[in-house]
């Protein structure tokens, strides 16, 4: 193991963790899934039970498209709006980082987006 110095602003706490950040992932892309999930189950003690079997899968979407991008269906769809509403602007918070945990100032397959923290997302609902 070795100690290495960050950026300022790129890092903070656990949840900034490369471990963590990895944990949460899959093994190729970010999942705001996963990570939302992470913080609201394990962190929050939010229990969002599993999603219904009858799930439909996520339409295609051009391969450029940013992570957020091809999981804002979640919330267009009122059906997976009920459990994605809670899930997913929390999982978006940690965008600025790739599957691995590695901070990254782009997004998408051709890094044509800025990924700088700052972007706009739904308010985070407070469940209960």
């Amino acid at each position: 193991m070795e100690e290495v110095t960050l950026p300022d602003g790129q890092r903070g706490g656990v949840l900034g963790l490369g471990a963590v950040l990895a944990a949460t992932s899959h093994s190729d892309s970010s999942s705001p899934i996963l990570r939302g999930l992470f913080v609201r189950e394990r962190l929050l003690c939010q229990p969002l039970g599993t999603p219904p079997a009858d799930v439909p899968a996520i339409p295609e979407i051009a391969s450029d498209a940013t992570t957020r991008e091809r999981f804002e269906q979640h919330t267009a769809d009122p059906v997976c709006a009920s459990c994605h509403q809670y899930i997913d602007p929390v999982g978006f918070g940690f965008e600025a980082y790739d599957a691995v945990g590695r901070y990254r100032a782009r997004l998408g397959r051709h890094g044509r987006r800025g990924a700088d923290g700052r972007g706009h997302t739904r308010p985070v609902l407070h469940l209960g």
